[in-house]
């Protein structure tokens, strides 16, 4: 029972011995105090938070310990100890770049014409969560031809920012000229989405522009909604404009096929009588890069 109580209190000195008290105060690079971040010890479950002064103290179970500290917004900073210390520490701010391109190919199912079309993930834009779309501008160009006399040319413009409720902002001009339809129509719109039922996760759109169909000049307006799906990444919706004396309908549907690398999309339109088609198939490339100043 002795040599038990000798071997007790003889693991308990050294771990007493082994412990270092740690103190410190952290900031960030612009000298602002980091208020609750997160210190731990790795492979002890010792760990700390700073305080509103961002100050810290924290006893360490190792003789060499590395401690992390973690912080949202800011690089992971490691430090080693071996004693009793006082740190200053300094946090960076960090963050990351995401850059979205494809490029894919285009077929309108009804008129027999074939394509391209590149953008920044315009299509895409509303499958890829915010934080992870950074670009501030949208784009997209895309080309259809049969490599006779019919071709359609579409060109899409959007600044991508909410204000209070209203959201991207978009520019199109839109020509098709199917000679084998009788059809010769250009189009220049400006459109914008507005946030106007909270709990419909759904957006309202309203376009208005100018359309010129078969020599006529026309001016109107659109109203539709689109609605985005988490698991599995999806949106679609559907649009209808009156446009002096006849009628237009868009009905759309948008999906990663596979991972977030592949796209699919879906948009029937009707122009009065004159109904298109198009199915597109997408690569897209991310390009993440981190930042830290």
């Amino acid at each position: 029972m002795k040599a038990i109580f000798i071997s007790i209190l003889l693991l308990t000195s050294i771990k007493v011995f082994s412990q270092h008290k740690v103190e410190g105060v952290i900031k960030d690079s612009t000298g602002e105090l980091c208020i609750g971040v997160s210190i731990l010890e790795t492979g002890t479950n010792s760990d700390t938070i700073s305080d509103i002064n961002g100050e810290f103290q924290i006893n360490t179970l190792k003789d060499t310990s590395i401690l992390i500290f973690d912080y949202l917004g800011y690089a992971t900073k490691t430090i080693s100890v071996t004693k009793d210390t006082f740190l200053n520490i300094i946090l960076d701010h960090w963050y990351y770049e995401s850059k979205w391109k494809s490029i894919g190919l285009i077929m309108d199912g009804f008129n027999s014409t074939y394509g391209l079309q590149i953008s920044n993930g315009f299509d895409e834009h509303p499958l890829i969560h915010f934080e992870d779309f950074d670009d501030s501008w949208l784009y997209k160009a895309s080309v259809l031809t049969n490599f006779k006399k019919d071709y359609a040319f579409n060109l899409k413009f959007a600044h991508n920012y909410w204000l209070r409720r209203v959201y991207m902002p978009t520019v199109e001009y839109k020509a098709i000229k199917y000679v084998s339809n009788k059809l010769d129509y250009k189009a220049l719109t400006a459109s914008f989405n507005i946030d106007i039922i909270r709990r419909f996760d759904g957006v309202t759109t309203i376009e208005t522009g100018y359309q010129r169909l078969n020599g006529e000049n026309n001016l109107g307006v659109g109203i539709g909604i689109l609605k985005s799906h988490r698991q599995p990444d999806l949106c679609y919706g559907f649009q209808i404009g009156y446009w002096n004396n006849y009628l237009t309908y868009d009905l759309f549907f948008q999906s990663f096929i596979f991972q977030k690398q592949l796209s699919l999309g879906i948009h029937f339109e009707r122009i009065e009588q004159f109904n298109f088609l198009n199915f597109q198939l997408n690569y897209v490339f991310n390009k993440v890069s981190t930042n830290l100043n």
